[in-house]
């Protein structure tokens, strides 16, 4: 699996805090940490994944997800045209997927 690093996590959190009905005394208290550390969230990199997964909970927001590089699955159509490709018949009739 590939992981993003280019990931500003504050800014993430800042932006989707800006769009829900929340406090920011009711985010520190789900980072368990005082109302003035909010503006160091929102600035930080990184922050520890403890209080993130409190943060995505309180905000409704799967920010784990941010760092994953997902690949989109291939289609047994796709599949099947590359082996054909590869082994160098390439049928030029329709291959359904229930002819599969």
């Amino acid at each position: 699996m590939e992981y993003r690093n280019d990931i500003y996590i504050g800014k993430l959190i800042k932006k989707i805090f800006d769009e829900k009905n929340i406090t920011k005394d009711q985010l520190a208290n789900a980072a368990r940490c005082s109302r003035s550390n909010i503006y160091n969230i929102f600035c930080a990199k990184s922050i520890d994944i403890d209080m993130l997964v409190r943060i995505s909970k309180l905000l409704d927001y799967p920010f784990l997800e941010e760092y994953f590089i997902i690949k989109p699955q291939k289609t047994k159509t796709q599949i099947m045209l590359e082996i054909e490709l590869q082994e160098g018949e390439f049928n030029t009739k329709l291959i359904k997927d229930n002819d599969l």
